[in-house]
Protein backbone atom coordinates (compact mmCIF):
# COMPACT_ATOMS: atom_id res chain seq x y z
CA UNK A 1 0.00 0.00 0.00
CA UNK A 2 1.06 3.57 -0.70
CA UNK A 3 1.57 4.68 2.90
CA UNK A 4 3.89 1.71 3.53
CA UNK A 5 5.72 1.80 0.21
CA UNK A 6 6.38 5.52 0.74
CA UNK A 7 8.97 4.51 3.36
CA UNK A 8 10.06 1.09 2.11
CA UNK A 9 10.81 2.43 -1.37
CA UNK A 10 13.82 4.35 -0.07
CA UNK A 11 15.33 1.19 1.43
CA UNK A 12 14.70 -0.88 -1.71
CA UNK A 13 16.12 1.81 -3.98
CA UNK A 14 19.21 2.32 -1.80
CA UNK A 15 19.81 -1.43 -1.56
CA UNK A 16 19.47 -2.00 -5.32
CA UNK A 17 21.72 0.91 -6.28
CA UNK A 18 24.36 -0.05 -3.71
CA UNK A 19 24.59 -3.75 -4.51
CA UNK A 20 24.29 -3.38 -8.28
CA UNK A 21 26.92 -0.63 -8.43
CA UNK A 22 29.42 -2.78 -6.53
CA UNK A 23 28.64 -5.84 -8.62
CA UNK A 24 29.01 -3.92 -11.88
CA UNK A 25 32.10 -1.85 -11.08
CA UNK A 26 33.96 -3.79 -8.39
CA UNK A 27 34.26 -0.49 -6.50
CA UNK A 28 32.83 0.56 -3.17
CA UNK A 29 29.39 2.16 -3.25
CA UNK A 30 28.27 5.01 -1.05
CA UNK A 31 25.01 6.88 -1.44
CA UNK A 32 22.71 9.15 0.51
CA UNK A 33 18.94 9.03 0.80
CA UNK A 34 16.39 11.48 2.11
CA UNK A 35 14.71 8.81 4.24
CA UNK A 36 14.76 5.12 4.98
CA UNK A 37 13.41 2.08 6.72
CA UNK A 38 15.00 -0.02 9.45
CA UNK A 39 18.00 -1.73 7.86
CA UNK A 40 18.65 0.72 5.05
CA UNK A 41 21.65 2.18 6.92
CA UNK A 42 23.58 -0.85 5.69
CA UNK A 43 23.33 0.62 2.20
CA UNK A 44 23.06 4.41 2.44
CA UNK A 45 23.52 7.46 4.57
CA UNK A 46 21.03 10.29 4.89
CA UNK A 47 20.99 14.04 4.82
CA UNK A 48 18.48 15.98 6.87
CA UNK A 49 16.52 17.32 3.92
CA UNK A 50 16.07 21.01 3.22
CA UNK A 51 16.23 21.93 6.90
CA UNK A 52 18.84 24.66 6.65
CA UNK A 53 21.83 23.08 8.35
CA UNK A 54 21.05 24.57 11.76
CA UNK A 55 19.77 23.47 15.18
CA UNK A 56 16.87 21.49 13.73
CA UNK A 57 19.19 19.48 11.51
CA UNK A 58 21.53 18.75 14.43
CA UNK A 59 18.65 17.39 16.51
CA UNK A 60 17.69 14.97 13.75
CA UNK A 61 21.27 13.78 13.28
CA UNK A 62 21.62 13.05 17.01
CA UNK A 63 18.34 11.11 16.96
CA UNK A 64 19.70 9.05 14.06
CA UNK A 65 22.79 8.17 16.13
CA UNK A 66 20.61 6.85 18.96
CA UNK A 67 18.94 4.50 16.46
CA UNK A 68 22.26 3.15 15.17
CA UNK A 69 22.34 5.19 11.97
CA UNK A 70 25.89 6.48 11.81
CA UNK A 71 26.03 8.28 8.44
CA UNK A 72 23.80 11.31 8.79
CA UNK A 73 24.56 14.84 7.64
CA UNK A 74 22.81 17.94 6.32
CA UNK A 75 23.29 20.69 3.78
CA UNK A 76 26.06 22.91 5.14
CA UNK A 77 24.90 26.39 6.06
CA UNK A 78 27.76 28.33 4.46
CA UNK A 79 26.21 31.73 5.18
CA UNK A 80 27.53 31.81 8.73
CA UNK A 81 30.46 30.46 10.67
CA UNK A 82 28.29 28.28 12.96
CA UNK A 83 26.99 26.38 9.94
CA UNK A 84 30.50 25.86 8.57
CA UNK A 85 31.71 24.67 11.99
CA UNK A 86 28.87 22.18 12.22
CA UNK A 87 29.06 21.03 8.60
CA UNK A 88 32.74 20.15 8.68
CA UNK A 89 32.45 18.18 11.93
CA UNK A 90 29.61 15.90 10.80
CA UNK A 91 30.27 12.36 9.48
CA UNK A 92 30.77 13.88 6.06
CA UNK A 93 30.75 17.48 4.90
CA UNK A 94 27.97 18.21 2.41
CA UNK A 95 28.34 21.53 0.61
CA UNK A 96 25.04 23.10 -0.33
CA UNK A 97 26.03 22.93 -3.99
CA UNK A 98 22.56 22.72 -5.51
CA UNK A 99 21.92 26.19 -4.05
CA UNK A 100 24.88 27.62 -5.93
CA UNK A 101 24.54 31.16 -4.63
CA UNK A 102 25.39 29.78 -1.17
CA UNK A 103 28.69 28.33 -2.38
CA UNK A 104 31.48 29.61 -0.07
CA UNK A 105 33.36 31.43 -2.81
CA UNK A 106 30.31 33.64 -3.40
CA UNK A 107 29.97 34.65 0.27
CA UNK A 108 32.89 37.04 0.38
CA UNK A 109 36.49 36.79 1.50
CA UNK A 110 35.83 36.35 5.21
CA UNK A 111 33.47 33.38 4.84
CA UNK A 112 35.67 31.85 2.15
CA UNK A 113 38.73 32.05 4.44
CA UNK A 114 36.82 30.45 7.32
CA UNK A 115 35.61 27.70 5.01
CA UNK A 116 39.15 26.94 3.85
CA UNK A 117 40.37 26.88 7.46
CA UNK A 118 37.73 24.34 8.50
CA UNK A 119 38.40 22.28 5.37
CA UNK A 120 42.03 22.07 6.45
CA UNK A 121 40.98 20.94 9.95
CA UNK A 122 38.76 18.30 8.41
CA UNK A 123 41.58 16.92 6.27
CA UNK A 124 43.87 16.78 9.30
CA UNK A 125 41.31 14.59 11.07
CA UNK A 126 40.83 12.24 8.11
CA UNK A 127 42.37 9.09 9.73
CA UNK A 128 40.25 9.72 12.82
CA UNK A 129 37.02 9.90 10.80
CA UNK A 130 37.93 6.91 8.64
CA UNK A 131 38.69 4.73 11.66
CA UNK A 132 35.44 5.80 13.31
CA UNK A 133 33.55 5.02 10.09
CA UNK A 134 34.96 1.50 10.05
CA UNK A 135 33.99 1.01 13.69
CA UNK A 136 30.47 2.19 12.87
CA UNK A 137 30.10 -0.54 10.22
CA UNK A 138 31.04 -3.15 12.84
CA UNK A 139 29.12 -1.85 15.85
CA UNK A 140 26.51 0.71 14.76
CA UNK A 141 28.24 3.20 17.04
CA UNK A 142 27.77 6.65 15.57
CA UNK A 143 30.60 8.93 14.50
CA UNK A 144 28.60 11.85 15.92
CA UNK A 145 26.84 10.93 19.18
CA UNK A 146 24.53 12.72 21.61
CA UNK A 147 25.77 13.08 25.16
CA UNK A 148 23.06 10.74 26.46
CA UNK A 149 24.50 7.88 24.41
CA UNK A 150 27.81 8.23 26.25
CA UNK A 151 26.30 9.12 29.65
CA UNK A 152 22.89 7.40 29.91
CA UNK A 153 22.96 7.73 33.71
CA UNK A 154 23.11 11.57 33.62
CA UNK A 155 19.72 13.28 33.27
CA UNK A 156 21.23 16.54 31.99
CA UNK A 157 22.77 14.70 29.02
CA UNK A 158 19.34 14.08 27.46
CA UNK A 159 18.56 17.79 27.08
CA UNK A 160 21.65 18.60 24.99
CA UNK A 161 20.52 19.05 21.39
CA UNK A 162 23.44 21.20 20.19
CA UNK A 163 26.37 19.37 21.81
CA UNK A 164 27.82 16.09 20.61
CA UNK A 165 30.73 13.75 20.87
CA UNK A 166 32.80 13.21 17.76
CA UNK A 167 33.95 9.67 18.32
CA UNK A 168 35.33 8.92 21.76
CA UNK A 169 37.83 11.74 21.89
CA UNK A 170 36.27 15.08 20.89
CA UNK A 171 33.38 17.17 22.23
CA UNK A 172 31.77 19.89 20.09
CA UNK A 173 28.97 22.42 20.34
CA UNK A 174 26.99 24.27 17.66
CA UNK A 175 24.49 27.14 17.72
CA UNK A 176 24.58 27.71 21.49
CA UNK A 177 26.98 30.57 22.14
CA UNK A 178 29.73 30.51 24.75
CA UNK A 179 27.88 28.36 27.30
CA UNK A 180 28.75 24.66 27.20
CA UNK A 181 27.80 21.79 29.51
CA UNK A 182 31.04 20.02 30.43
CA UNK A 183 30.81 16.36 31.45
CA UNK A 184 32.93 15.28 34.39
CA UNK A 185 36.68 15.21 33.84
CA UNK A 186 39.38 17.30 32.22
CA UNK A 187 39.07 18.78 28.74
CA UNK A 188 41.62 20.43 26.45
CA UNK A 189 40.18 23.44 24.61
CA UNK A 190 41.68 23.28 21.11
CA UNK A 191 40.83 26.91 20.35
CA UNK A 192 42.59 28.35 23.41
CA UNK A 193 45.08 25.57 24.22
CA UNK A 194 43.93 25.47 27.83
CA UNK A 195 42.70 22.76 30.19
CA UNK A 196 39.24 23.10 31.73
CA UNK A 197 37.51 20.82 34.24
CA UNK A 198 33.90 19.74 34.10
CA UNK A 199 31.50 18.42 36.74
CA UNK A 200 28.31 18.46 34.65
CA UNK A 201 27.91 22.19 35.01
CA UNK A 202 27.56 24.87 32.36
CA UNK A 203 30.61 27.05 31.91
CA UNK A 204 31.32 29.99 29.63
CA UNK A 205 34.17 29.29 27.22
CA UNK A 206 34.83 32.14 24.78
CA UNK A 207 34.69 31.22 21.09
CA UNK A 208 37.19 32.97 18.79
CA UNK A 209 35.76 35.10 15.98
CA UNK A 210 37.02 32.62 13.38
CA UNK A 211 35.30 29.64 15.01
CA UNK A 212 31.64 28.66 15.07
CA UNK A 213 31.46 26.58 18.23
CA UNK A 214 33.51 24.72 20.79
CA UNK A 215 35.89 21.83 20.11
CA UNK A 216 37.51 20.10 23.07
CA UNK A 217 39.65 17.01 23.51
CA UNK A 218 38.46 14.52 26.10
CA UNK A 219 40.79 13.35 28.85
CA UNK A 220 42.40 10.09 27.73
CA UNK A 221 41.80 10.79 24.03
CA UNK A 222 44.03 9.48 21.25
CA UNK A 223 43.29 11.30 18.00
CA UNK A 224 45.26 10.46 14.81
CA UNK A 225 45.91 13.38 12.42
CA UNK A 226 47.82 13.89 9.17
CA UNK A 227 49.18 16.77 7.15
CA UNK A 228 46.25 18.20 5.14
CA UNK A 229 45.91 17.48 1.43
CA UNK A 230 43.81 19.06 -1.30
CA UNK A 231 41.89 15.82 -1.75
CA UNK A 232 41.87 12.29 -0.37
CA UNK A 233 44.74 10.28 -1.83
CA UNK A 234 46.66 13.24 -3.23
CA UNK A 235 49.82 11.67 -1.79
CA UNK A 236 50.54 8.73 0.53
CA UNK A 237 50.56 9.36 4.24
CA UNK A 238 54.01 9.13 5.78
CA UNK A 239 53.48 10.25 9.39
CA UNK A 240 50.51 10.04 11.74
CA UNK A 241 50.64 12.71 14.44
CA UNK A 242 48.59 11.62 17.44
CA UNK A 243 46.96 14.18 19.72
CA UNK A 244 47.34 12.62 23.17
CA UNK A 245 45.63 14.04 26.26
CA UNK A 246 46.62 11.55 28.97
CA UNK A 247 44.20 10.81 31.80
CA UNK A 248 44.13 8.66 34.90
CA UNK A 249 42.65 5.62 33.12
CA UNK A 250 44.02 3.39 30.38
CA UNK A 251 42.52 4.31 27.00
CA UNK A 252 42.97 3.15 23.42
CA UNK A 253 42.11 3.88 19.80
CA UNK A 254 42.16 1.56 16.78
CA UNK A 255 43.58 3.04 13.58
CA UNK A 256 42.09 1.44 10.45
CA UNK A 257 43.38 1.74 6.88
CA UNK A 258 42.41 0.16 3.58
CA UNK A 259 42.32 0.98 -0.13
CA UNK A 260 39.26 3.17 0.29
CA UNK A 261 37.98 2.41 -3.19
CA UNK A 262 37.75 -1.28 -4.08
CA UNK A 263 36.08 -4.18 -2.26
CA UNK A 264 39.24 -5.90 -1.04
CA UNK A 265 38.52 -4.97 2.57
CA UNK A 266 35.71 -7.54 2.52
CA UNK A 267 38.28 -10.30 2.09
CA UNK A 268 40.83 -9.03 4.60
CA UNK A 269 42.74 -6.46 2.53
CA UNK A 270 43.14 -3.87 5.27
CA UNK A 271 45.33 -3.07 8.27
CA UNK A 272 44.30 -2.10 11.79
CA UNK A 273 46.27 -1.54 14.97
CA UNK A 274 45.32 -0.38 18.46
CA UNK A 275 47.33 2.29 20.26
CA UNK A 276 46.99 2.23 24.06
CA UNK A 277 47.83 5.01 26.53
CA UNK A 278 48.61 3.65 29.98
CA UNK A 279 49.14 6.08 32.88
CA UNK A 280 52.26 5.65 34.99
CA UNK A 281 53.37 7.21 38.27
CA UNK A 282 55.15 10.05 36.47
CA UNK A 283 53.64 10.11 32.97
CA UNK A 284 52.24 7.62 30.45
CA UNK A 285 53.27 4.80 28.14
CA UNK A 286 52.08 4.60 24.52
CA UNK A 287 52.11 1.00 23.31
CA UNK A 288 50.74 -1.02 20.40
CA UNK A 289 48.74 -4.14 19.83
CA UNK A 290 49.29 -6.58 16.98
CA UNK A 291 48.52 -5.46 13.42
CA UNK A 292 45.35 -7.08 12.10
CA UNK A 293 44.35 -7.63 8.47
CA UNK A 294 46.07 -8.91 5.36
CA UNK A 295 47.89 -5.69 4.46
CA UNK A 296 50.17 -4.90 7.43
CA UNK A 297 52.44 -2.88 5.13
CA UNK A 298 49.88 -0.07 5.21
CA UNK A 299 50.88 0.45 8.83
CA UNK A 300 54.48 -0.70 8.90
CA UNK A 301 55.29 1.95 6.28
CA UNK A 302 54.03 4.70 8.59
CA UNK A 303 55.79 6.59 11.33
CA UNK A 304 54.09 8.11 14.35
CA UNK A 305 54.66 11.32 16.29
CA UNK A 306 52.84 12.18 19.50
CA UNK A 307 51.64 15.64 20.55
CA UNK A 308 51.13 15.50 24.32
CA UNK A 309 48.52 18.14 25.16
CA UNK A 310 48.56 20.17 28.32
CA UNK A 311 52.18 19.53 29.28
CA UNK A 312 54.61 22.42 29.54
CA UNK A 313 57.62 20.21 30.22
CA UNK A 314 58.23 16.53 29.67
CA UNK A 315 60.76 14.09 28.29
CA UNK A 316 60.27 10.92 26.27
CA UNK A 317 62.15 7.70 25.62
CA UNK A 318 61.77 4.82 23.22
CA UNK A 319 60.99 1.33 24.44
CA UNK A 320 64.72 0.62 24.76
CA UNK A 321 65.31 3.73 26.86
CA UNK A 322 66.84 5.82 24.07
CA UNK A 323 65.91 9.52 24.47
CA UNK A 324 63.25 10.75 22.04
CA UNK A 325 63.40 14.51 21.36
CA UNK A 326 60.30 16.62 22.10
CA UNK A 327 59.62 19.99 20.50
CA UNK A 328 57.05 22.63 21.42
CA UNK A 329 54.25 23.03 18.86
CA UNK A 330 51.83 25.92 18.64
CA UNK A 331 48.82 24.38 16.88
CA UNK A 332 47.68 23.02 19.25
CA UNK A 333 50.05 23.88 22.07
CA UNK A 334 51.86 20.78 23.23
CA UNK A 335 55.06 18.80 23.10
CA UNK A 336 55.50 16.75 19.93
CA UNK A 337 57.87 13.80 19.76
CA UNK A 338 60.10 12.77 16.91
CA UNK A 339 58.45 10.05 14.84
CA UNK A 340 58.84 6.35 15.63
CA UNK A 341 57.90 3.22 13.72
CA UNK A 342 54.55 1.47 14.11
CA UNK A 343 54.84 -0.87 17.06
CA UNK A 344 57.58 1.05 18.85
CA UNK A 345 56.50 1.97 22.38
CA UNK A 346 57.13 5.42 23.79
CA UNK A 347 57.36 6.45 27.44
CA UNK A 348 56.53 10.07 28.28
CA UNK A 349 57.39 11.51 31.69
CA UNK A 350 56.64 14.87 33.23
CA UNK A 351 56.49 16.50 36.65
Amino acid sequence: HDDEMHNIAFMLCSKQMHLDYEAFTGRRAFGISIAGWAGFQRFAGTWAGDTGGGRQSMTGILQDAIMGHAYATCDMNTKEISGIHMGFLLPWALINSWSYFHYPGYQGGEIDALYRDYATLRMRLLPYYYSLAHRATQTGRGIVRPLCLEHPEVDAAYAQLTQFYLGDGLLASVYQGEQILLPAGRWFDLWHNTIVTGEWQEVALPIPENRGGHLLVREGALVPTVEPQLYVGQRPWETITWLVFPGSDTTSFTLYLDDGDDLGHQSGEYAAVTLTCTPTADGCTLSWGDIEGGQPERLTALRHAFTVLGQAAAHATRADGTPLPLTVTADPTGLTSDAVATGEAVHVRWG
